[in-house]
């Protein structure tokens, strides 16, 4: 049994920090956190070691990555580790916020999109943090009915992808994360309970029965933004999106693999059972053969092939019997290793749950990891 590699699809409109975040992601991840890292290789690293370069060496808004262009389709090979061991190999797709828009003008763009979304294991929605507390002009929208009007009028366009999603998965509906960037400067404006009503009202559609769907607040540091953007970097709650996106990609291999594992060792359970059966047989018939050798009428008729027959045929099935229980105890340790990864992903996420919100079949409900005890 194998893990398929899994593929997480990063959307969001232009300036909405889906870049930022991959780097901030690594940043914080690629020194450890609470056991697990990222590694990545080839020109992945090398872009990601320039951005953050930049970002703790320079001041100012040119110290972030520039928005991804509307041609440009960037796909992030990372091997996720857990004490220093491979985890999962997964793809983070980022495409520049104006593909959401290109059905017309790059049409190679906006299906590639739609096929990305369509076998992404996660859909991870990414909001301008500036939507929550002012205009692109600067205006501070005062109200909470200011601001839901104003996310409503930047994030329709969202909606038809998050559809797409739904409509591609609708067997197994994985989770829509919403990642909200800038939780440094739009934070004092407003109150964690405002921000998930905001995010209810804008995306109602997913807030409904059948889905589950996160919303998380991040920063690249919570004083990034003082002094013209010279504060440094120390990226705030980055782990936490990621977390899901795994937390809900081991659910579901465990599930697979208690599935996979209960159909295996049913049929290795009526193999050893056979196979006992059959040794039983075969020993009862050399025993036959041999008691030929103790009458003097009978002893002509002793078969000695027949007896080394039986006696191949027991050595082969014990050997049949010994690959199955090594297979039924390789497969629990599989399940085993990866029911652990995910109580250590689900371990940290509930530490961490009063920083961001999930919504249940459209009810908002604090994050327990209840669906491990089916496991």
């Amino acid at each position: 049994m194998s893990e398929a590699r899994t593929r997480f699809t990063a959307i969001g409109t232009r300036n909405s920090g889906k870049t930022c975040y991959v780097v901030g992601m690594y940043y914080q991840l690629i020194t450890g956190y609470k056991g697990f890292s990222l590694k990545s290789g080839g020109d992945t690293v090398s872009r990601l070691e320039n951005w953050m370069d930049t970002m703790d060496d320079e001041v100012g808004q040119n110290r972030f990555p520039a928005a991804t262009s509307l041609t440009e389709i960037t796909d992030y090979e990372f091997k996720l580790k857990y004490a220093l061991k491979d985890v999962m190999t997964f793809n983070w797709i980022d495409y520049g916020g104006s593909t959401l828009n290109s059905r017309e003008d790059n049409p190679q763009a906006y299906y590639s999109l739609k096929d990305s979304i369509s076998k992404s294991a996660t859909l991870y929605i990414f909001i301008n943090g500036d939507w929550l507390y002012k205009t692109d002009r600067g205006k501070i929208l005062e109200t909470k009915e200011d601001r839901i009007k104003y996310v409503k009028r930047n994030a329709r366009v969202l909606n038809d992808y998050l559809m797409e999603f739904a409509e591609s998965h609708e067997d197994n509906m994985p989770p829509f994360v919403f990642v909200i960037t800038k939780s440094d400067v739009w934070g004092p404006y407003l109150e964690d309970d405002e921000i998930y009503d905001i995010m209810k009202e804008c995306f109602s559609s997913v807030m409904v029965e059948g889905c589950r769907a996160y919303v998380v607040g991040v920063s690249l540091g919570k004083d990034i933004s003082d002094d013209d953007y010279s504060g440094d970097v120390d990226p705030v709650d980055m782990h936490i999106p990621f977390f899901i996106g795994i937390y809900h990609q081991f659910l579901n291999f465990c599930m697979y693999l208690k599935s996979e594992i209960n159909n295996e060792t049913q049929r290795n359970l009526q193999l050893i059972h056979d196979n006992t059966i059959f040794i039983g047989d075969r020993q009862q018939e050399i025993g036959k053969e041999k008691s030929k050798k103790n009458s003097f009428f009978r002893r002509l008729f002793y078969d000695e092939s027949n007896v080394n027959l039986c006696e191949a045929q027991i050595r082969e099935s014990k050997r049949e019997i010994n690959e199955a229980n090594n297979a039924i105890n390789s497969n629990n340790d599989l399940f085993m290793h990866y029911k652990k990864l995910m109580q250590a992903v689900s371990s940290q996420l509930l530490r961490d749950s009063s920083r961001f919100c999930m919504f249940e079949n459209g009810v908002e409900k604090d994050f327990n990891a209840e669906e491990m005890i089916e496991l």
